[in-house]
Formats: structure tokens, sequence, C-alpha cells
């Protein structure tokens, strides 16, 4: 005969075993959900950073457009587009004697510069890097000049070394651009703080030599 008299073990541990097993799938659940909820917050998070650092680039390609635009303005202003075709276009290069007075009186020295300093001195007046900060304040005598032919005009660029050292090397430049009618036009001054083009006017005019 079976003995009533108290509830089976076996039934027992099978009840507690399913309450087990199914927590557990209740915990297995709640795990999924936590870990599929972290990942969304984990790609937002980074969405959000790759967001961030697109806009900063972006913002700082638009500051460096806006300089760059700025400074072609500069050069622009100095030089027009005249000047500019001419610089491009220079095949030859004479160094002028520059006077005192009225206008710069400019005498040509029938010294050419070769065809490699004539390179060299178009494209450092041509680098826009030149032209991020100008400034016009001092207004230095020219000391030396040099004529740029490019057709029947040419383009005189007087330059000026005056107050430029080691710690603040500078370079003053005057602009004229002399036209098929013989007339010339100022277009004109501007000191830029470039070491480059201080280094290489000191290196053309050797180091002074044709300095007024």
């Amino acid at each position: 005969m079976l003995n009533r008299s108290g509830p089976c073990p076996t039934l027992s541990v099978l009840k507690s075993l399913l309450a087990s097993v199914g927590h557990l799938r209740f915990s297995m659940r709640s795990l999924l959900v936590l870990i599929v909820f972290l990942a969304l917050v984990l790609a937002l998070v980074v969405q959000q950073h790759r967001a961030a650092v697109r806009i900063h680039s972006l913002r700082s390609e638009l500051v460096e457009a806006q300089a760059i635009l700025t400074a072609y303005e500069r050069m622009h202003g100095l030089l027009g587009d005249r000047g500019i075709h001419i610089l491009k276009t220079a095949t030859r290069v004479e160094i002028l004697c520059v006077g005192q007075g009225a206008g710069y009186p400019r005498t040509p020295t029938g010294v050419d510069l070769d065809k490699a300093a004539t390179d060299q001195l178009s494209q450092a007046i041509l680098d826009i890097d030149n032209y991020s900060h100008l400034d016009s304040d001092d207004m230095p005598v020219p000391q030396a000049g040099f004529r740029f032919r490019g057709g029947n005009a040419s383009l005189d660029i007087l330059v000026s070394l005056e107050g430029s050292n080691v710690n603040s090397p500078h370079v003053d430049l005057f602009v004229f651009i002399n036209n098929e009618d013989g007339a010339s036009e100022y277009r004109g001054h501007a000191c830029m703080y470039s070491k480059p083009l201080n280094d290489l006017l000191v290196s053309v005019v050797a180091s002074g030599e044709n300095l007024q």
C-alpha cells in the first residue's frame, strides 16, 4: 500500500527544479534585454561622438577656407589680376636702383636675375601664406627693386628689409604696374612677416650689396 502520510519528496524536488528553471529563463531574458539596451546606448554615444568630431572638423575646414580666402583677397588687392599674371608668366626680372622722392624713381641696372632666382622670387611673392597677416602701419623707404617683365607691361616690386631681424623677419613690398602706354600705377604697400621671403631677398641682393 502507498504511504499517504506526507507529500512526495520527488515531486517537491521536481517543483523546485522547475521553479529554478523558470527563474533562470526570466534572468536570461532580462540579461539579453539589458545587453541590447546597452548596445543601443553605446551605438548612440559613438554616433554622437563621431558627429561631434565631424562638426569640429567641418568648422576647422571652414575657418581654414575663410583664412585662405582672406589671404587671397589681400594678395589680389595688392597685386591685382595683372600683377598676378605677370608674376606667373615673367621670364625676366631686372634689378632696379631705387631713388628717393615721389613715386620712388626706379632706374634699371641692366642686371637680371637668373631663371632659378626669378622663379623662386615669383613663387615667394605669390605664396598665399605670406598674405595671412599683413601690416601697413610703418612706411620704410624702399631699398631695392625688381622689374618683372610680362609682355608689353611690367611689374615693379620694391623691397625694404629695414627693421628686419632674426627675431622678427619681415619684408616691406611696394607694388607698381607699368602699363603699355608708359604710365605707372601704384598698387600699394604691405609688410609681410615671412622668413622664407626675407631670406630669399637677402640672398638675391647678396646680403645688401645692391641696397641703397
